[in-house]
């Protein structure tokens, strides 16, 4: 036999042979990108075991996760969590506020009710939840770890809920002068106080009628700025001097009693609060925007405090 024709044998029997090991590795290639457990049957090639195939399976599944994540993307399961979902009358109470827009502010508050009794929404409620505090600019890491894993896992699926989310990394860091350069600069950020020393202060200027009548005291930027509670005590001096001043300002609601007025609804125990608003045949005509806004929102607290009860 010439060489010619022993070179033709050898090509064919190589051919074939290449073939059937060919098609091996297509069914492992297959069995390992869609989790298959194994090759059925025995292998076409003698050469090649059960043990082969899978081992060969195993090292292209691991091969190729990098990749497969990289071009399909796949979305990651949230955390489970062990949080019970919140009675009927709570999510009435989220229903209406996601409805009217004015209560869209006593948002932060159900959160931090919800967390403290470690509850969680229905999953339908989420996505509505999510935008109402896009909305509001109240959408941080917080505001979705308080809602649960599954809250913090959708809004890093929504494009606008992550960017939402992510923080600017190019921000300068500020050169904070050693000595203050102005008096400017010695003004109190009262939202960086606790809640026990804020407390303290609120209490010791609210002794004086002036700091309540005043618009730029430090008492009315206390009461006014960040999410401190009202102290009990520190309201019926408040109501003492609303009365002071609609019977002084009849024609017009100073802007900072609005200011007071709204953060007494927000912040302050919501059944003394309806007290001191009493009825609105007591308050002057130019009061009556202010008193119905203030009145709606401690009511629908109350409300909110009683369901969580």
């Amino acid at each position: 036999m010439c060489c010619k024709s022993i070179f033709g044998v050898l090509w064919r029997y190589e051919s074939r042979h290449f073939c059937r090991m060919k098609d091996v590795w297509l069914q492992a290639v297959w069995a390992a990108m869609n989790g298959v457990k194994a090759l059925d049957g025995e292998s076409e090639v003698g050469s090649t075991s059960r043990v082969a195939d899978l081992a060969m399976a195993h090292l292209l599944h691991r091969a190729a996760t990098p990749l497969r994540l990289a071009l399909v993307r796949p979305i990651p399961l949230p955390l489970p969590t062990r949080r019970a979902i919140c009675p009927e009358a709570v999510v009435s109470v989220l229903a209406a506020m996601v409805r009217q827009e004015h209560f869209h502010v006593i948002l932060p508050e159900f959160l931090a009710l919800l967390a403290r009794r470690r509850w969680r929404l229905p999953p339908e409620w989420l996505p509505q939840v999510l935008e109402v505090a896009l909305q509001e600019k109240m959408l941080t890491l917080d505001t979705c770890r308080s809602l649960g894993p599954l809250a913090l896992w959708l809004a890093w699926q929504h494009p606008r809920w992550k960017s939402s989310l992510s923080a600017p990394k190019n921000q300068k860091r500020r050169h904070r002068p050693r000595w203050p350069e102005c008096s400017s600069s010695l003004k109190i950020r009262w939202p960086d106080l606790s809640p026990s020393v804020w407390e303290r202060c609120v209490l010791a200027l609210a002794r004086s009628e002036q700091a309540w009548a005043s618009t730029d005291s430090a008492l009315v930027a206390a009461l006014t700025s960040g999410q401190h509670t009202w102290p009990i005590t520190l309201l019926p001096l408040w109501g003492a001097h609303l009365d002071r001043a609609k019977a002084k300002q009849v024609h017009q609601a100073p802007s900072h009693e609005s200011a007071l007025i709204r953060a007494a609804a927000l912040r302050a125990s919501p059944e003394p609060v309806l007290e001191i608003l009493g009825d609105a045949s007591e308050w002057p005509y130019a009061w009556r925007d202010i008193w119905t806004w203030a009145r709606d929102v401690a009511s629908f607290r109350l409300r909110m405090h009683q369901a969580f009860q």
